[in-house]
């Protein structure tokens, strides 16, 4: 049994606050609370006027997605918080030891040894646990792959990433091998050009074709992601690859863009990416002077009326000509699934696009400053611990305990001096 079976309630010094329905009592009870150091607050369409305030987590990531959010905490423990309401006890081999029945709340905890390192759920019903180890628990569609995954599946290697999809899963390993797993629909999975599948809605898992990328070279990759249909990796020299749907622009790609299915290709008229946001059918890149770049479907208005189209071709840059956010401004900038919302550098959270949580307006055209906003830059000291986690239903309020190490650049203080070779017999 890989899961920890719990004997006991959730521990006391955890608060959980189930009806927060207004900003009046979101404000009393933050203040109230605020002693606790770190608070995560989760609105969801699906909650409708109970949204949830938790307490007294020592956070360290974020996941939301469909039906459930998962809180990963510095020891390694994940809560997991039910959108559903009317929470129900899967069976399968993932969710061995979850208890919903009295609460909405619960968690699952593995061994002092091994303890969860990352998470990854956002699209579908798809939900990763990475251990320190390199162990990979997975919650599938094809129970074949649910439960602990056989190591010989990524020979061997440790897995350090994985990127859910609506019916996909990537797995980024310690030696820059990328696996993918899901049906084949829209060539998403990046097998190879020459990979002949059965049937486009079979689930086919496989290793994916890099040689030409890698080849002869120091190349490394050290980011992936996944949008409902697309795939998407990041290397050490800040560009980014892409395969699956090139509808909408979602791959990133021109409009007039080759595309080969079923391979990755480079992403063109990229800036040096040091960060890519994937949303559920458009996304953005963090480049290197921290501005972003933006692409996909904006027929909601993601992305705002600045870009009157409403499929955005190819990264473009995000210029907000009217509006009061300049791009030197944005701290953090989430894709969720038919909305954005930006966090700026003084802790003010605005958002636009199609949003049907509590606090948010149905529909906006331009970014706006979103009503609880107040609340929490008056409660945030630090926005470096301040985090927001978006999907299709629901949006996450969250600060984390320790500052997270967001760059992975970070060049400002470092001169390359001379090349060296050491050669050993």
């Amino acid at each position: 049994m890989w899961l920890f079976k719990k004997k006991k309630s959730i521990p006391k010094n955890i608060i959980i606050h189930k009806t927060i329905s207004d900003i009046t009592t979101l404000k009393s009870t933050l203040l109230k609370e605020q002693s606790t150091n770190n608070f995560l607050f989760i609105t969801n369409s699906i909650l409708a006027n109970n949204s949830i305030l938790i307490f007294g987590l020592s956070i360290k990531d974020v996941q939301t997605s469909y039906d459930y959010t998962f809180i990963l905490t510095t020891d390694g423990t994940v809560y997991v918080v039910s959108h559903l309401l009317k929470p129900q006890n899967l069976k399968d081999e993932f969710w061995k030891g979850i208890n919903f029945k009295k609460d909405c709340v619960d968690y699952f905890k593995f061994t002092k040894n091994d303890p969860i390192e990352s998470i990854s759920a956002k699209w579908g019903n798809n939900y990763a646990f990475i251990t320190k180890k390199g162990e990979v628990y997975l919650s599938y569609k094809d129970k074949k792959y649910c439960g602990k995954l056989d190591q010989n599946l990524f020979e061997n290697k440790k897995i350090i990433k994985v990127a859910s999809g609506v019916d996909h899963i990537l797995f980024l390993t310690s030696g820059s091998c990328v696996y993918s797993l899901g049906t084949t629909f829209n060539g998403k999975l990046g097998h190879g050009r020459n990979i002949n599948y059965k049937s486009a809605f079979d689930y086919i898992f496989g290793k994916c074709n890099l040689d030409n990328i890698l080849q002869n070279n120091n190349t490394k990759i050290i980011d992936i992601g996944a949008s409902y249909n697309t795939s998407f990796f990041l290397t050490d020299n800040g560009q980014v690859f892409s395969c699956g749907d090139h509808t909408y622009g979602a791959d990133a790609q021109p409009l007039n863009f080759n595309l080969i299915p079923n391979e990755f290709q480079l992403v063109e008229n990229c800036k040096f990416v040091k960060e890519m946001i994937i949303g559920y059918f458009f996304g953005s890149f963090k480049t290197l002077d921290d501005k972003y770049q933006i692409f996909g479907l904006n027929n909601f208005n993601q992305f705002s009326n600045n870009f009157p189209t409403d499929k955005i071709y190819g990264p473009t840059d995000f210029n907000l000509q009217n509006s009061e956010i300049k791009q030197e401004d944005i701290y953090q900038l989430e894709c969720g699934g038919y909305g954005t919302i930006i966090v700026t550098k003084n802790c003010k959270v605005y958002s636009t696009g199609a949003h049907s949580c509590l606090f948010l307006k149905k529909e906006d055209s331009n970014y706006q400053m979103i009503e609880h906003s107040d609340v929490f830059s008056k409660f945030i000291k630090d926005v470096k611990r301040f985090k927001v986690r978006c999907s299709v239903h629901s949006v996450v309020y969250f600060t984390v305990t320790k500052k997270e190490i967001v760059d992975i650049f970070n060049f400002k203080n470092v001169w390359k001096i001379v090349d060296c070779d050491f050669i050993f017999n």
